[in-house]
């Protein structure tokens, strides 16, 4: 046999795995079938199911507000659940925010922007907001764009929470308790 046979015939056999894969033919050895290209419309439910969504927990220590994100950080225009969170903590009165970011395997652009624009929302409120343990990814993004000199970031949850220079001795704009005497 030919070498240009067996090129013809491995791309014959590509090609009918190919339309075997999107579901447009039963797969036979010997069978040519022509590929076809199918693009993913907006909408699609195989837009669904590729990626699972960014999850957020909040928990109080102290003054400070550790908020984990987990999974990829990529919020779109309709949803964006850091920047949902950080705004609904500071119209509580909320001012400083530790994000956890160990669990976030991935991060873009948009990402990038909503941890700026939760930077900027704690300062506007007089408050901060500061990094723990930002991954691998996260890390590399910040780097490369810079944003390491404005972002503080912390591997020890003891010293970020200390790094709010005291927030416990400051007085909260809301009353957590209701009785008078404390």
């Amino acid at each position: 046999m030919s070498r240009k046979t067996q090129d013809g015939q491995k791309c014959q056999k590509i090609e009918a795995l190919s339309d075997f894969l999107v579901g447009q033919t039963s797969l036979t050895q010997n069978q040519a079938v022509t590929p076809k290209l199918h693009f993913i419309e907006k909408g699609s439910p195989f837009m669904n199911i590729t990626r699972r969504p960014a999850r957020c927990r909040t928990q109080k220590v102290g003054e400070v507000n550790i908020v984990k994100l987990t999974g990829r950080l990529t919020p779109d225009e309709q949803e964006d659940l850091l920047l949902k969170t950080v705004n609904k903590l500071v119209s509580e009165g909320e001012k400083f925010f530790l994000l956890d970011l160990s669990g976030v395997n991935y991060i873009n652009s948009t990402g990038v922007g909503s941890l700026i624009q939760c930077l900027k929302t704690a300062q506007d409120a007089d408050g901060d907001l500061k990094l723990l343990n930002p991954s691998q990814a996260v890390s590399q993004i910040i780097q490369v764009s810079k944003l390491d000199s404005i972002f503080k970031s912390y591997t020890d949850l003891d010293s970020a929470v200390s790094s709010f220079k005291n927030p416990e001795k400051r007085t909260s704009s809301r009353s957590r308790k209701s009785n008078p005497e404390e």
